[in-house]
């Protein structure tokens, strides 16, 4: 009995644990031409915000677009409205951003490639907003941005800048507490099975 006990904590454990530990990935793997926004996939949603013409969508430069001059290499996904992009769970639970593939689109006249400055804009459960710019290296194709500890816990994030496009959002949900708590309950009681075997 005290086996069967111990067995079902750890398996506890790691059912709680493992979606702790894996990230989810936003490729936009398939998409090409364009996407309507808001666009949802791995159980996180990007909205494009309205442009001056008052609509709002996406457009996947795609594997099959490669012959046009801004085609990073990678499926991507740009804002053709030109507005903020907004990033939240799906479900509407809090979520970390780990890092953001960024590249320009158009290069300079010359071939060349500029920086570009993105303001991303990490919203709390709060109310309170960090602000932070990041400028890319000016380099043709994909620049992964790393983004820290500030970007945890959120309830949403934006961010924008004309010209650019995205892909690879590593992003990982956030446990509710009960969940926690459960974690707790079950090494706790793995704890005890373990010490009373040794007694």
């Amino acid at each position: 009995m005290k086996n069967i006990m111990m067995m079902i904590s750890m398996l506890m454990c790691m059912f709680i644990l493992s979606p702790l530990a894996n990230a989810t990935v936003i490729d936009f793997t398939g998409l090409e031409g364009e996407v309507s926004s808001p666009y949802t996939e791995n159980g996180f949603t990007l909205t494009a915000e309205l442009g001056d013409d008052g609509t709002a969508y996406f457009y996947a430069i795609a594997s099959a677009d490669e012959s046009y001059y801004y085609y990073s290499g990678s499926e991507t996904l740009m804002n053709d409205s030109y507005t903020t992009t907004i990033l939240t769970a799906t479900d509407g639970s809090m979520f970390d951003l780990t890092s953001i593939d960024l590249a320009k689109i158009y290069s300079n006249d010359d071939g060349s490639y500029s920086a570009m400055t993105i303001t991303f804009e990490a919203f709390y459960a709060d109310n309170t907003i960090y602000t932070y710019d990041v400028t890319t290296d000016g380099l043709e194709g994909l620049q992964t941005i790393t983004l820290g500890e500030a970007f945890s816990n959120l309830v949403s994030v934006s961010f924008g800048a004309e010209y650019y496009q995205f892909d690879n959002i590593t992003a990982s949900a956030v446990p509710e507490p009960s969940s926690i708590l459960l974690l707790f309950v079950g090494m706790g009681a793995w704890a005890a099975g373990a010490r009373k075997k040794l007694a």
